[in-house]
């Protein structure tokens, strides 16, 4: 049996030939008087309208956020030839532009081969064998980059572009580099019993004057001195004696005017520097300075940092 309730609180008791059913049916005509029956339609239209407002606003309520796709910077990309490896790579670049307020900055990387930036800020691309650089800085947007690149048997290569909206493609050549023999022997240090080997590094005086001159603005270099901790290295015999190539930068048209340069040696197992002992071999910071060609031998001496090496013989 179905009990029906009216609007008005009344039970009306459907007639004999009602048939009970789970499906809906139409009360007009079957005992309940027609104004009840309106008004009962009239309640039952508003609260399907009401429902329907609380279904669109859950529905819109579990629509995704979509926001205004945000903008790509424009990368810089320098492609390498694929016989050289990224590790034998050296790479300083500079990425330049206005923040607010009308700052300048000029940020800087670490002297560093393409392997050891590849967590950085750029990437190694495997395709075409490039690394790429986002034109950001500090998330705000570069005009300018400016990078010097450098491999063994290579000439330095310089890099300066303006940045715009479009992606900026750059391209290593190598120009071959000579090399120059250098061999010598280190005293003061017992290397029977302690192998050791030698790098031999390049600090040159001329990277801080690329990367701020031609600015117009004032510019600040950040990071760990400007120079290439690696251009070559040599295994030491137990006499303290080694043979080395090292790369004729007096030769190279971005260094041949860098009369401050010098080769830092130092032994790798301890981080022991040494310098030659002849002073007229020697660099105000114990290095040995850049010369078309060497003697037969030099010898070397270990030092302090600070410190300077007494004077021996001059080589010859």
């Amino acid at each position: 049996m179905i009990t029906l309730r009216g609007g008005w609180g009344q039970t009306y008791e459907p007639r004999a030939d009602f048939t009970e059913c789970n499906c809906l049916v139409s009360t007009l005509d079957r005992g309940i008087p027609r104004e009840e029956y309106h008004l009962a339609m009239v309640r039952r239209s508003i609260g399907a309208i009401a429902f329907a407002g609380l279904l669109v606003t859950f529905t819109l309520a579990q629509e995704p956020h979509t926001s205004s796709p945000s903008t790509i910077p424009p990368t810089i990309k320098i492609s390498f030839p694929r016989e050289i490896a990224f590790e034998n790579i050296w790479l300083e670049y500079g990425l330049y532009g206005p923040t607010g307020g009308g700052r300048n900055y000029n940020g800087l990387t670490g002297s560093k081969s393409i392997s050891q930036f590849d967590w950085g800020q750029g990437h190694i691309v495997v395709p075409d064998h490039s690394y790429e650089i986002a034109a950001l800085r500090d998330g705000q947007p570069v005009n300018r980059f400016k990078a010097l690149a450098w491999t063994r048997g290579c000439q330095v290569v310089t890099f300066d572009s303006v940045v715009a909206a479009t992606d900026v493609v750059l391209r290593f050549s190598c120009v071959p580099l000579r090399s120059i023999p250098l061999a010598g022997r280190i005293q003061q240090v017992d290397f029977i019993g302690n192998p050791s080997s030698l790098r031999v590094g390049y600090l040159p005086s001329k990277l801080d004057r690329f990367f701020c001159d031609s600015l117009g603005r004032p510019c600040r270099i950040e990071g760990p001195p400007l120079q290439i901790l690696e251009v070559a290295t040599a295994t030491i015999a137990f006499d303290g004696s080694f043979k080395v190539n090292v790369p004729d930068f007096a030769e190279d048209p971005f260094f041949s005017e860098d009369s401050y340069a010098e080769f830092e040696l130092t032994l790798t197992s301890s981080y022991v520097r040494v310098g030659p002992e002849a002073e007229n071999l020697r660099s105000e910071e114990n290095g040995l300075k850049m010369a078309s060609s060497y003697p037969s031998e030099i010898v070397f001496v270990p030092f302090q940092l600070g410190s300077k090496i007494p004077s021996g013989t001059p080589a010859r």
